[in-house]
């Protein structure tokens, strides 16, 4: 059975674990660390109370991270997401 948390309620190893491997196997190299993707959910306005994260069987297995920002004076949403399961 799969599980949804929001990001604000789960730890940020919980996060990382997610993101690194929902997206291994990719061209690129997209693994982040704690402080990474701290730093990249501030620089790119991604909320932790709009974000969340899949669990199976208690361990993190996907990740959709979304944000508002203003552009041009009118908010447009913002969502970085990998695969699961």
């Amino acid at each position: 059975m799969i599980k949804i948390k929001r990001l604000i309620d789960c730890t940020i190893a919980e996060a990382v674990k997610s993101w690194n491997e929902g997206f291994a196997g990719y061209y690129i190299d997209t693994t982040t660390t704690p402080e990474n993707l701290i730093k990249r959910m501030v620089n790119e306005d991604l909320s932790p109370l709009l974000s969340i994260v899949a669990f199976k069987d208690n361990q993190p297995i996907g990740i959709v991270m979304n944000g508002v920002r203003k552009v041009k004076g009118k908010k447009v949403a913002l969502e970085w997401r990998n695969r699961c399961c």
